[in-house]
């Protein structure tokens, strides 16, 4: 479906991609993580066609669609969710038309051969588009997504319901690669659920940006994790904890192989150094006046000992290859990991919040109203739950 060989990309000085090769198959659901400013949406633009990589091949089976999705989706201001969802399926729509044109022709011409090349055409365009199969699934995806009427202005979605609307629009053009970057941004639990069955059962390829585990864990069969150390990326069969057990597994053997390495070295500088003092002594031993025997018997000694510098040079260089070759392991890092320490709880000292009516400012969706009588302390912990529409955030702001 798609390969990618020794992709490079750099902004400036600052590299941001190294020798990125990897290839996805067709029908293979994969995921792609990393540490924020590792690549990812970067290399997603690559494979658009966004931006051009600074080297590097990236090759598309002949005929397949790209679908993608970014963090934000961007739509017309003023344009309407129908309008939306109809530019999504305008192909199939078309060809649909197509169809129901070319019928009524064959009804009413004289010319029959003509009018049944022109259906047979029309029948095989609509059919490759996905038929009347591909209505249906259109059906479920709305009504899955949940989306709000079809003339509401999609510049007054919140931030949830124009993922969703970013979602439809893609899911309904059924590419063959889908490329979604965070696609569970602004989700509620009912449309996560949703999404996750749809990229289960979803018959194409796809490439899957998250920070979500456990989204990962139910959609993907493999992970392609950037390192945003060394630009480079590794590839781990199977979902999300599988990747965790795998990098566990390497880093624990990596440690046990860099423990080895450091003794072996210490031996080695160990020996150097007793060859060293060794060959000094040997070279700073006097030969006591007019004793020519001590004489003869030294200078066996100060031979010995240039052999013996000699050898701790031999092993010195032989050393320093050693830790400039690529048998030479690295020490592992451990990524940097959050730990928060609030200290011991305070006690309040009667000071609250209470909440009395919150409607929503957007008059032209449905209002959101709720009155809240029940107050909370300083040291209350709360959730503002609710389905993916206008009404949290205003009544945070």
């Amino acid at each position: 479906m798609l390969q990618a060989h020794g992709l490079c990309k750099a902004y400036g000085a600052a590299t941001i991609l190294k020798d990125i090769t990897f290839h996805i198959n067709d029908g293979e659901h994969v995921g792609l993580i990393g540490p924020n400013g590792a690549g990812k949406s970067t290399l997603l633009r690559l494979l658009i066609g966004a931006e051009p990589p600074d080297s590097g091949t990236i090759v598309l089976s002949s005929g397949a669609k790209i679908g993608y999705l970014a963090q934000q989706f961007a739509a017309q201001i003023g344009a309407t969710i129908d309008d939306a969802i109809a530019h999504a399926q305008a192909e199939w729509s078309a060809a649909a038309a197509e169809l129901q044109q070319s019928s009524d022709a064959l009804a009413a011409t004289d010319n029959l051969d003509a009018a049944l090349v022109r259906y047979d055409a029309a029948l095989a365009r609509f059919e490759l588009l996905g038929g009347y199969e591909r209505e249906h699934r259109a059906a479920a995806i709305l009504e899955g997504l949940e989306l709000p009427a079809p003339t509401t202005p999609i510049d007054i979605l919140s931030g949830g319901q124009k993922t969703r609307l970013g979602l439809a629009m893609l899911l309904l053009g059924e590419p063959d690669l889908l490329l979604l970057d965070e696609p569970t941004n602004h989700l509620d639990v009912a449309a996560l659920e949703w999404l996750e069955g749809f990229v289960q059962q979803y018959p194409r390829a796809a490439l899957i940006v998250s920070h979500d585990r456990t989204f990962l864990d139910r959609t993907v069969g493999r992970v392609l994790v950037l390192d945003a150390d060394t630009r480079s990326m590794r590839s781990y069969t199977g979902g999300y904890s599988d990747y965790l057990v795998a990098r566990d597994q390497e880093r624990a053997a990596q440690q046990v192989a860099w423990q080895d390495q450091q003794a072996y070295i210490t031996r080695v500088q160990a020996d150097v150094a007793r060859m060293k003092q060794g060959a000094s002594k040997l070279d700073q031993a006097k030969t006591p006046v007019g004793d020519h025997d001590m004489k003869w018997i030294l200078s066996g000694s100060q031979a010995v000992g240039a052999k013996l510098a000699r050898m701790a040079k031999a092993r010195e260089r032989k050393l320093e290859r050693y830790r400039n070759s690529d048998e030479r392991v690295e020490r592992p890092r451990h990524s940097w990991s959050m730990k928060l320490d609030f200290g011991a709880r305070r006690a309040a000292g009667g000071r609250y919040w209470s909440w009395k009516t919150c409607v929503s400012p957007i008059p032209a969706v449905l209002s959101y109203c709720a009155i809240c009588a029940s107050k909370c302390n300083m040291v209350s912990a709360l959730q503002l739950l609710g389905q993916t529409a206008p009404g949290k955030a205003p009544c945070c702001g």
